[in-house]
């Protein structure tokens, strides 16, 4: 598992004045961005998908064929990959590898929010 929250990115100007922050990106992309990501991927996208997660409910422990990245837009909670764990919060992104166990609990008051993008499989059938 790997984490990495947008504060941590180094800013960046695009398309005029625009501010951005690469927190993820395919690998080998950086010879064409002028930040290197902190989290890279190694496939193409799959899905990216928004969801909430309400107070004291838990996104069941899963395994995926695909690697994953969950950004977390607001709330906060704790993030389970294979054998860690991780307390997240608004901010935060974190990277699954592909085949390995990951959940995701709301321990907090608030819902959580987030975003989730799946690469395609080796073995995805288009």
């Amino acid at each position: 598992m790997k984490k990495v929250n947008w504060e941590e990115c180094e800013p960046y100007l695009v398309h005029g004045e625009a501010i951005e922050r690469s927190l993820v990106g395919l690998e080998g992309f950086q010879k064409y961005s002028p930040v290197s990501p902190k989290l890279t991927v190694s496939k193409k996208i799959l899905f990216f998908n928004y969801a909430i997660l309400n107070p004291g409910k838990r996104l069941e422990k899963h395994f995926g064929n695909q690697e994953e990245i969950y950004y977390i837009i607001k709330g906060n909670g704790i993030f389970y990959c294979d054998q860690e764990k991780a307390s997240v919060k608004s901010g935060d992104a974190v990277y699954v590898p592909t085949g390995l166990e990951h959940g995701l609990d709301n321990n907090g008051n608030d819902d959580i929010g987030y975003l989730v993008l799946g690469t395609k499989p080796d073995n995805f059938n288009e």
